[in-house]
């Protein structure tokens, strides 16, 4: 639910004109920018190269923008992917839900990486059973 009223609240600050947060400007940036990379924004907004990376994150979190690796623009002797705006709610869901499996399955092992030694074997299994298992996507 929290999800859904940040992504209202973004959309709302865009429909109106009243824009006030850096994520509200760049979700409006890539909105009417389809085909924007980092440096696009980072250049036109104005802001802070981290800022713009982190904000993208959130967003791409949200579902409300997808990444295009292989769409690349070539700018400053490197290829940047490129952004758009999400229109459909049934695809930014997808995405969201797409992207929390991927941050969890990174988690997971990490964590397997990491801590291995501390964790029962029928968790281990479990574990790794589980991150085989690509039906356990959503």
């Amino acid at each position: 639910m929290i999800k859904q009223t940040q992504i209202e609240a973004l959309l709302y600050q865009i429909e109106t004109g009243k824009i006030e947060t850096d994520k509200a400007k760049i979700l409006n940036y890539i909105k009417n920018n389809p085909n924007s990379s980092r440096i696009d924004i980072t250049v036109s907004l104005n802001m802070h190269e981290y800022t713009v990376g982190a904000r993208i994150s959130d967003l791409e979190d949200l579902g409300l923008v997808v990444v295009f690796a292989n769409n690349a623009k070539k700018q400053r002797g490197s290829r940047q992917s490129t952004y758009n705006f999400v229109h459909e709610e049934v695809d930014r869901i997808v995405l969201s839900e797409a992207r929390h499996r991927a941050k969890y399955i990174k988690w997971v092992n990490k964590g397997m990486q990491d801590f291995c030694k501390y964790m029962p074997n029928d968790l281990i299994e479990e574990l790794q059973n589980e991150l085989e298992d690509d039906s356990v996507l959503f």
